[in-house]
């Protein structure tokens, strides 16, 4: 009731509460290990235990690359490591550039969350304004660019190709809310433009030292990644997962990365990210994914960032 759940039926709900016990157990499990020290993260029931791992997977699987596009071509720099010197810990959310946790519910469209999230940062750092801008228009208006809607899924390249070309802006999200599920046409409009791009970089793949040095310099960053079983019961702490792969073709969920730190508790390091699940759902909406583990998950392996230039 917690977390306002309704079943089709008599059926469906026994479906679902039995996957909730198998969930429950597995956390409680997990969670032992942590007392012991044996995990760097503790998990936790939230709005997302009773799901089936298709259900699960219609929200987490949002990143659909095109691979008639290449990104790496595409892009006006490849930010690659200089050896400048930066902070040993990085927090945007402390210097008004990040907006508020929201949540995709079962419209799968976290690359539009990661893609708006990064242009609200570049925007906020070179006007000086934080403008919350529409997720939505993204979702409704990009046909041409193969998008379709919610459950297309989508890549945070083709946003900003999106906003750079064809639009030459997005528009509010005052102007524009986003409702997580298909509107029947675009209604973008030129005189609710919240912010422009003008290009856009990526992060040199693989490499988690230019990604911090990215993440010191430039602000937040979209990074897609892959979401391993565990995911799904994040609760708080270092998101350490060994067996998590690194591969560009495993990788299914974006998210907005926003700093960097090492935890005091594990004395592990970790990538600050922002998650577009809800507050409920990690540490208010936040999670802590390992970091200098080898790209563990994929965090370094598509990281990109909107280029805004003054007006």
């Amino acid at each position: 009731a917690k977390y306002g759940k309704a079943y089709k039926d008599a059926d469906d709900e026994l479906i679902h509460y039995k996957r909730y016990n198998e969930q429950k157990q597995a956390i409680d499990a997990h969670n032992q290990r942590y007392a012991e020290g044996l995990e760097s993260y503790d998990m936790g029931v939230n709005q997302y235990t009773d799901m089936t791992d298709k259900e699960f997977a219609n929200i987490v699987n949002g990143f659909n690359p095109n691979p008639g596009k290449n990104m790496m071509n595409e892009a006006v720099t490849t930010f690659k490591t200089t050896g400048a010197p930066v902070p040993d810990s990085v927090d945007w959310r402390t210097k008004g550039v990040v907006t508020k946790v929201k949540d995709q519910q079962s419209c799968a469209s976290c690359w539009a969350f990661s893609a708006i999230g990064a242009l609200e940062g570049q925007h906020a750092k070179v006007e000086g304004k934080l403008v919350e801008l529409s997720i939505q228009n993204l979702v409704d208006c990009m046909k041409d660019e193969g998008i379709t809607g919610c459950s297309s899924g989508g890549w945070p390249y083709l946003a900003y190709q999106y906003i750079i070309r064809e639009a030459q802006g997005v528009d509010t999200e005052a102007s524009y809310p986003t409702i997580n599920k298909d509107n029947p046409k675009c209604m973008f409009t030129t005189k609710n433009i919240g912010a422009r791009a003008h290009a856009f970089g990526v992060v040199m793949p693989g490499d988690e030292v230019a990604l911090k040095e990215a993440v010191a310099t430039i602000g937040p960053l979209s990074m897609c990644v892959i979401t391993p079983g565990q995911f799904t019961g994040y609760k708080s702490g270092v998101f350490d997962v060994p067996t998590c792969g690194t591969q560009f073709e495993w990788v299914n969920h974006c998210m907005l990365i926003v700093g960097y730190g090492t935890d005091e508790q594990s004395g592990k390091d970790y990538w600050l990210v922002k998650n577009s699940m809800g507050t409920q759902w990690g540490e208010q909406g936040y999670i802590k994914m390992a970091r200098n583990h080898k790209n563990q998950c994929g965090v370094a392996t598509v990281a990109s960032y909107p280029v805004v230039n003054p007006v």
